[in-house]
């Protein structure tokens, strides 16, 4: 099942094609460890006991506050705090 999309998968299900287990397990296993990925660009700054959750990108030169909780993908050259994290400023004039 290796290189089969969520979608062929899902429309298999849907026509009554039969699926085996080692079928789903597989797709199951792809889709967890995709999810699980978080990339983080090059200079990046995250403060202590900030929270990145599976799946976003914190791109290049931002920074991310202590304690702030990150649920989506953090801009270039921005800050963010809070929780959830929200957009403080643009630090690409800085530098």
């Amino acid at each position: 099942m290796a290189g089969r999309e969520l979608s062929d998968f899902l429309a298999s299900l849907n026509s009554g094609k039969k699926v085996t287990n080692s079928d789903a397990r597989l797709l199951t296993h792809q889709l967890s460890q995709e999810a699980l990925r978080i990339t983080l660009g090059q200079n990046v700054w995250i403060g202590p006991h900030a929270t990145i959750l599976a799946g976003e990108t914190i791109h290049d030169g931002a920074i991310v506050a202590t304690g702030a909780v990150v649920r989506k993908d953090v801009q270039p050259n921005t800050i963010v705090r809070g929780g959830p994290a929200k957009y403080i400023k643009d630090v690409s004039r800085a530098i």
